[in-house]
């Protein structure tokens, strides 16, 4: 689909959108090169590489075709109990790179970790991992410097309900915000916006794929609350919403770090 009024294409616009919020807890750190791990990896590493102004190292798994002179690890068994064997480019990496990690998941964090090892032995240092869900178990996230999780589940039963959640807890805060006297009125046009695109059927990551479906939607909504929180103030955003706190926290939390580094820039 395309605007007709700005001539760029919706996707391109969320795109560039989930790719910022995806970047904003790192800008601060200025990281040279983001590592993706294969295969979702590489999409959203690549997003936020190119948010950042940063390059992009793909960790691939055994098997493809991946000329040149490279460090590998096996790494621990996974949540199936499958070892993969991980490899990156040596000349893809140097002892002045800041590396961040990226990933869609994490539960036993074995290929993290892996990524991790082989990096710093390309003389890199690691800033720290983000991934979209997090399910790693106790202690894990003290294995990096940050460790940054969009979604916190115990178990898959718990995100799947968090994400069942979000988009009708996101189209009722946004219904409360409109209505809300001290919410000034360039940022209820902002909401009137984020609820028509929530209610849109247009997704760059489409709403059948488990739990990262309704990404687009929470960044949509990220990027609106930033402007609330400046404008109407938390205060008001919490109030309004009707979810499990830990979720708005998270997305407030986003919103905030990015607040943060404009303001100081």
């Amino acid at each position: 689909m395309v605007t007709p009024r700005f001539g760029v294409s919706s996707r391109t616009v969320i795109s560039s959108a989930r790719s910022h919020a995806l970047a904003a807890p790192w800008e601060s750190l200025r990281p040279t090169k983001v590592v993706g791990i294969e295969a979702r990896g590489f999409i959203l590493g690549a997003a936020v590489a190119h948010a950042l102004g940063a390059g992009f190292v793909a960790v691939r798994k055994e098997g493809g075709l991946f000329p040149g002179s490279k460090v590998e690890r096996i790494a621990l068994p996974d949540y199936r109990g499958l070892e993969h064997r991980l490899r990156v480019r040596r000349d893809g990496l140097s002892d002045s790179d800041r590396v961040v990690l990226i990933d869609d998941w994490c539960e036993e964090g074995s290929q993290a970790l892996a990524a991790k090892q082989m990096v710093e032995e390309c003389g890199s240092v690691v800033l720290g991992l983000a991934v979209i869900v997090d399910e790693s178990g106790p202690g894990f996230a003290a294995s990096f410097s940050r460790f940054e999780g969009f979604i916190r589940g115990q178990d898959r039963k718990t995100a799947a309900r968090e994400m069942a959640m979000l988009l009708p807890n996101l189209a009722m805060l946004f219904k409360g915000l409109i209505k809300d006297p001290r919410v000034p009125r360039g940022s209820k046009a902002l909401l009137l916006f984020g609820a028509a695109w929530i209610a849109s059927p247009i997704d760059l990551i489409p709403e059948f794929i488990p739990f990262l479906g309704p990404l687009d939607d929470a960044v949509v909504a990220a990027l609106i609350l930033r402007r609330l929180v400046r404008t109407a103030g938390r205060e008001v955003v919490e109030e309004h919403w009707r979810g499990d706190p830990a979720v708005i926290a998270r997305l407030l939390r986003v919103v905030e770090s990015r607040t943060g580094h404009n303001k100081g820039g």
